[in-house]
Order: C-alpha cells, then structure tokens, then sequence
C-alpha cells in the first residue's frame, strides 16, 4: 500500500513538472493569430518594433549623483534650501513660501517655491557647504536659495543638469 501511493505520488509530480515547464515554454511564444480573425482596430507590430532600443552609454540608473560645492565668500550666517518643487509665480501672490528674486534693476522674477519638499536644508558654515546627493533621474531641475539670518534678500540659482555629461555639479560662489 505504501509503495502504491509513492507511485502516485511520483506520477503527480512528473504531472505537474510537464505542465510547468509546458507553461514556461508556451509563454515565450508570440501569439500566432490569422489577421482575418484580428479586431480591425488593432493594429500589427512587427516583431521589430517590440525591441527596445537603448542607447549603448544608457547605464539604465534611475538616480545620477550630484555634487554640490557652495563657497560663498561670506562669515555672515546663512542657510541653504535645494528644491525641486518650484514655479514661476503672479507677481500678486503674497504666499509667504513666494519670494521674489531680482534679476536686474528693471525685472523682477517671482517665485513659488514649496519649502517643504527641498533635498536640502541645512545651515551654512562660514558660507560653505560641500555635500554629494543621489537624486532621481526625473529631477532634473532645482533652485537653490541661500537665506541670510539678517534678513536681506536671498541669492538664488537655478540648475539644470546637463544631460550631456555624466558628472553632475551644482556650484555657488
């Protein structure tokens, strides 16, 4: 009786191995459908087209480093703010996370900047801060606000990363 039901159970397992590996094989086969019977909506794709095609120096990394470097030649007491979650803002716009931004004497840029969601806040030391970050691909573009404790106007600086390069460095000085 034992031996019976090891026999059993030895078919039930080379059962079910057969079907697994029948499954794994049929799910590498492309779907093979007359076009008579295809909903004339759809549309063919060769098998061409289902190739991706990567750009050989792609490293396929979701994240770059970025190393920031801010030497500011200043003893007075500051601090930092990276963020990428900003926009040009109305120039009526009290927000207090609003703040403008002088580019010249005639133009005055304003914008809205979420405080809360930068990638970095930290105090300056002697006006310097050094600091390499790993940041998501799709961040690509930041302002960099740099406060002063004595309340005058902040500097900024807009970044972008260079697409073109695979060293990436934000610098402020």
């Amino acid at each position: 009786m034992n031996s019976t039901l090891t026999q059993w159970l030895a078919v039930i397992t080379v059962i079910c191995i057969a079907v697994q590996i029948n499954a794994c094989v049929y799910s590498g086969q492309e779907d093979e459908t007359d076009d008579s019977s295809a909903n004339s909506t759809s549309t063919n794709m060769d098998s061409s087209s289902r190739k991706a095609l990567i750009d050989p120096f792609n490293t396929l990394e979701s994240t770059y480093k970025l190393a920031i470097d801010i030497n500011l030649a200043t003893q007075e007491r500051a601090f930092l703010s990276i963020c990428n979650n900003f926009s040009l803002a109305d120039s009526n716009n009290t927000d207090s996370n609003t703040i403008g931004l002088e580019a010249t004497s005639s133009l005055k840029m304003t914008y809205t900047v979420d405080f809360d969601a930068c990638l970095v806040r930290a105090p300056l030391i002697h006006g310097q801060y050094v600091q390499e970050l790993k940041v998501a691909n799709h961040d690509d573009v930041f302002i960099v606000v740099v406060w002063y404790y004595d309340g005058s106007d902040p500097l900024y600086q807009i970044w972008r990363k260079d697409e073109e390069s695979q060293y990436q460095q934000l610098v402020l000085d």
